[in-house]
């Protein structure tokens, strides 16, 4: 589903007047040749998320709007958007309700974050909002949390903002919170301080993992939000850009900005990293990864232009490579 997504948003986003040629070389690797250069539009899209049931996905663009596209067409056509959400400013962030499924309508909603603007829960077959969570300063500032996250349970959002985490209740809209200080803002004394950059939930609801763009890694017990510890990221980057954890909650992945590697650690020694895969992501752009449906394929995007996998499990060999036009940092381009 992963390496097949990139291929279908780019298939039905170049536009009509574009051809898009997919040649199979092997089982493990495809080519896509390159649209003509009049069929590209300007906006380019930023970052891709499944619906945890896979009937859609969400496509967040540099023109400000969140696409949704139904991933339920009929064989070989392509993937048009059903719904736009324009938003009126940068975009920092989108994130599914982990117990979404389209045959339960009340359930099929998305968080979005943006710069100085509440959080925004969308309904994602009527395109509207249907709540929205306020975050603010010291100085009552309304601020955008530049990251944003559902707990396992989908009970909390978890909002990043710069040396806090303010955990909201679904059920309660507004500005009700809790904040969770991880550190001062000057550096000082405090566990992790920074902007929170990444926020990832594990599945089994045991633990609840922050990064910060000074490089800090710290984990909170997801039942009361207590700090468990904190470690330096332990990569050549410049401030975590995503964390992941698999599927099991037994390993977390993380990756930075201008960072070759992709770090994995085995949560009950999390203090040592199990293994590093290296990628080609020296840029300060975000270069996303994510597991396969198997829990045992971490694929990744790449300043070449390329989609790899990794082997998960055993952490040695590439497994699959994709060739596109562009994947990492403009992976495709909307009309």
């Amino acid at each position: 589903m992963i390496v097949c997504a990139p291929i279908a948003v780019l298939d039905s986003e170049f536009g009509s007047n574009a051809e898009v040629s997919i040649t199979a070389q092997s089982p493990a690797s495809w080519r896509l040749s390159r649209p003509p250069a009049a069929a590209l539009p300007t906006a380019l899209a930023t970052s891709v998320a499944f619906a945890p049931d896979a009937t859609c996905l969400l496509a967040t663009g540099s023109d400000h709007t969140i696409r949704l596209l139904e991933t339920h067409t009929a064989s070989g056509q392509p993937w048009a958007p059903s719904i736009r959400y324009s938003i009126p400013s940068p975009l920092y962030g989108v994130a599914w309700y982990p117990l979404m499924s389209s045959q339960r309508p009340d359930t099929a909603v998305f968080l979005a974050s943006a710069k100085d603007q509440p959080v925004h829960l969308y309904d994602a077959f009527t395109g509207k909002s249907r709540a929205s969570y306020s975050c603010y300063n010291e100085l009552e500032q309304l601020k955008g949390p530049r990251s944003v996250a559902f707990s396992s349970s989908g009970e909390h959002i978890l909002c990043g903002l710069e040396s806090e985490i303010n955990v909201f209740h679904i059920a309660r809209p507004g500005r009700q919170r809790s904040r969770i200080l991880t550190g001062t803002k000057n550096g000082g004394k405090g566990r992790s301080p920074g902007v929170i950059s990444a926020i990832s939930a594990a599945a089994d609801d045991s633990y609840i993992a922050f990064g910060t763009y000074r490089g800090h890694i710290a984990l909170l017990d997801a039942q009361d939000f207590r700090p468990i510890l904190e470690f330096d990221s332990g990569d050549d980057g410049c401030g975590v850009t995503q964390l992941l954890f698999s599927r099991d909650s037994r390993r977390l992945f993380h990756a930075s900005r201008k960072s070759n590697a992709i770090v994995v650690r085995d949560v009950r020694m999390i203090a040592n990293p199990m293994f590093m895969f290296t990628r080609d992501g020296n840029t300060n752009q975000s270069i996303s990864i994510d597991m396969d449906v198997t829990d045992q394929i971490l694929f990744s995007g790449g300043r070449d232009g390329r989609l790899t996998g990794f082997d998960a499990v055993l952490g040695r060999k590439k497994v699959r490579r994709v060739s596109s036009v562009s994947l990492s940092l403009s992976p495709t381009h909307f009309t």
